[in-house]
């Protein structure tokens, strides 16, 4: 091997006998550089393979189609994940590969020479839904503005949609506003699907509990509680009640002074209407919802004050 160049060559044959009797013949030698195979196509039965049980839940069918201009026989000899597999055509069983991405590289051999290729595929698994929880409850009152924002993760961390749904209702996006009033007061079934970019996708359900509002008292904050006001007995009594309302400012005003019943947020009674004294009174301050508040205060209606008199005796 390697003494005789590419070229025809004639080789002679002479066999001779023990008189000196001879013949001969020749024959052709054709010398010439042998082609390494020549592989046209590399290809796997899907570029991504589903993994929801943890590995790919379908086989994997690897083919290659190569050629050989000198006609040889030809090997195929593949490597996958560290796996050896022959053929033209070969076969990762279900259940072999876990989550991932993968190259499987091929020789094709004609004794002689030989090429190589690859082809990559994925192994892919659903994504993670790790918040909302399944079958978690979230508990809102029916005045809150509130928003659920969704965690999830994927194996191969690519783009996640979001789809959520509450009572019919769609939306999307990983977090989902709620405004208030916009669900009435019980218990709201929703669930959330997240999809990866290989088309799993995890779904979770959840409720969302929607409470009746607790409505508080208004809040009275003049006259306060206890205070004693003077007023002289030629002066208008007016007193301006200040009251808050955690939900509406339509309230209603009952003021009680000394027995008499009046209405309104301002107290007015005319000068001379009450003579000098003390005087128990009480404004009632009461929401739309029937809450109320109560503060007792004092009135009392002093003698004017007249001006010094100062008289010189000489």
């Amino acid at each position: 091997a390697g003494e005789l160049t590419e070229g025809v060559y004639v080789a002679t044959f002479t066999a001779e006998d023990n008189e000196g009797a001879s013949s001969a013949t020749e024959r052709y030698i054709r010398v010439f550089s042998n082609a390494p195979p020549q592989i046209t196509s590399t290809t796997v039965s899907a570029p991504v393979f589903d993994a929801t049980s943890g590995t790919n839940d379908d086989d994997i069918v690897l083919t290659a189609v190569a050629t050989d201009a000198e006609g040889d026989d030809l090997t195929y000899s593949w490597i996958v994940n560290g796996q050896a597999l022959t053929g033209e055509s070969v076969t990762v069983s279900s259940g072999t590969l876990s989550s991932g991405v993968y190259e499987a590289s091929l020789v094709v051999s004609d004794g002689s020479g030989q090429a190589s290729d690859s082809v990559g595929f994925t192994v892919n698994e659903p994504p993670v839904i790790e918040s909302p929880t399944d079958a978690s409850t979230v508990t809102k009152s029916e005045v809150d503005d509130f928003v659920i924002t969704a965690s999830a993760t994927d194996d191969f961390t690519e783009q996640l949609t979001y789809a959520w749904v509450v009572d019919s209702q769609q939306s999307s996006g990983a977090s989902l506003t709620v405004a208030s009033g916009s669900l009435s007061v019980g218990s709201h079934s929703a669930t959330l699907t997240v999809t990866d970019g290989g088309g799993l996708s995890s779904t979770v359900s959840l409720t969302i509990e929607i409470t009746a509002r607790v409505n508080l008292a208004p809040e009275i904050s003049s006259p306060t509680a206890g205070a004693v006001l003077a007023i002289a007995e030629d002066k208008d009594i007016s007193i301006q009640a200040i009251a808050s309302d955690e939900f509406t400012d339509v309230l209603t005003y009952a003021w009680v002074v000394d027995g008499q019943s009046f209405t309104g947020s301002l107290l007015s009674i005319a000068s001379g209407t009450l003579v000098v004294g003390s005087y128990d009174a009480s404004l009632t301050v009461t929401d739309e919802d029937g809450a109320s508040d109560s503060v007792s205060f004092t009135i009392e209606v002093t003698v004017v004050q007249d001006g010094n008199l100062e008289i010189i005796i000489d």
